[in-house]
């Protein structure tokens, strides 16, 4: 490790060497520490923020999928049990649909913009419908003493619908802070 990866604020306080030392126009002062602008890293960061929306749609399409195995597999793909197969496999597939329709991240007046905002949009409402559904469905099956076994399933499906829906939230853009 150099001296200068290791060179931070805490450093800068602690060391009187480092306090006046000059710093070039590539770094940046965030906080307490030093950041070095670097134009492969800052491209990575970018090509990752656009693919997010994009990755979590197929990640909760592939949790929505996974869970209806589940719930056919827990009672042996009984004829009675295989809607659970279906509806997982079918709601996962709409989200990965949704995924697949938001690469990128297009600005507005591009030719794929609309394409785009419809796919993230149709995945949020989705999204909020199935943990809605799920929720509804634990709690019907909890007072049920002939589903209560497809309870503990519900309940994990309405907190990863949940979290799916947090996640996805947390990736609106912020608005630009007036300067």
């Amino acid at each position: 490790m150099s001296l200068v990866a290791t060179t931070s604020a805490y450093s800068v306080q602690r060391c009187p060497v480092f306090r006046n030392a000059p710093r070039s126009r590539d770094h940046t002062t965030r906080g307490d520490h030093t950041t070095r602008r670097d134009p492969e890293i800052t491209r990575r960061a970018a090509i990752t923020r656009r693919a997010a929306p994009r990755r979590r749609f197929i990640g909760y399409g592939a949790f929505l999928g996974g869970c209806g195995w589940y719930g056919a597999a827990s009672h042996g793909y009984a004829p009675a049990v295989m809607h659970s197969l279906y509806a997982g496999a079918g709601s996962g597939l709409l989200m990965a649909l949704c995924g697949l329709g938001s690469f990128g991240e297009p600005r507005k007046g591009d030719a794929s913009y609309k394409r785009w905002m419809i796919a993230v949009h149709v995945g949020l409402m989705l999204n909020a419908l199935f943990t809605a559904v799920f929720a509804l469905q634990f709690a019907r099956a909890r007072g049920d003493p002939a589903k209560a076994d497809r309870a503990p399933l519900f309940l994990v499906m309405a907190l990863g619908s949940a979290a799916a829906m947090v996640a996805l939230v947390k990736l609106k853009p912020k608005k630009a802070k007036p300067q």
